[in-house]
């Protein structure tokens, strides 16, 4: 499919890696390709700050990628602002070509998407270099 930004693509490239990976989320309570704060660290590289859960032990971010937080004193609040803004852009614009479903915790305390049947193929047709510039996630910062 045309038309697509790079970040698009980078998130339909993300979303089908997570979706293939038989290990990948081990996040029992949603089952989704992928997330927004994976998003932001996959392709902006943001770096994650590390935090523990309720009984004060310390929870990996990659079994649980709702768990992840931001250093803003270090990414800058406008820069994260701005990559927020444009991975929910990003994710509706998908939606609406029906390529993605969108999903979203209580309180938006997650939210991320799922590939569709059409994204699926596109996301496959894109890895095979079919349609446009094939970019990687290491790519999206270089």
């Amino acid at each position: 499919m045309s038309g697509l930004s790079k970040l698009q693509k980078q998130i339909l490239g993300l979303a089908l890696r997570n979706r293939e990976s038989k290990d990948g989320h081990e996040n029992s309570f949603c089952d989704l390709d992928v997330f927004t704060p994976e998003i932001l660290e996959q392709v902006y590289r943001f770096p994650v700050e590390e935090r523990s859960n309720f009984f004060g032990t310390r929870v990996s971010t990659r079994k649980d990628p709702t768990r992840q937080h931001f250093d803003l004193a270090v990414i800058g609040r406008a820069r994260y602002n701005a990559a927020q803004a444009a991975v929910s852009r990003a994710l509706r614009r998908l939606e609406e070509r029906g390529l993605v479903e969108r999903q979203a915790g209580a309180y938006a305390a997650w939210c991320g998407a799922n590939l569709t049947p059409e994204g699926v193929r596109t996301a496959q047709r894109l890895r095979q270099g079919q349609v446009g510039t094939v970019l990687t996630v290491s790519e999206a910062t270089a």
